[in-house]
């Protein structure tokens, strides 16, 4: 199964600018929900809708989400 991107020219990313409008929260209660979110930083970043760097920088961010989460629920 093969599906194509629409190739987006990433925003600017030298600017650090406030948004009034920031994304909306992502639910991140559960181990699935994570690994849906890791799942569409892939697919954004393969279909170059954000840039690599940002993609391999958010997808840490979530493993160490993921890490934290799954500690708490051995406890």
């Amino acid at each position: 199964m093969t599906t194509s991107c629409i190739e987006y020219s990433p925003l600017n990313q030298a600017s650090t600018e406030v948004l009034d409008n920031p994304t909306p929260r992502i639910n991140l209660a559960t181990s699935e929900d994570i690994r849906r979110e890791m799942a569409k930083v892939y697919r954004e970043t393969r279909c170059n809708k954000i840039l690599p760097s940002n993609g391999t920088k958010l997808v840490y961010m979530l493993m160490n989400i993921l890490k934290a989460y799954t500690r708490r629920l051995r406890r």
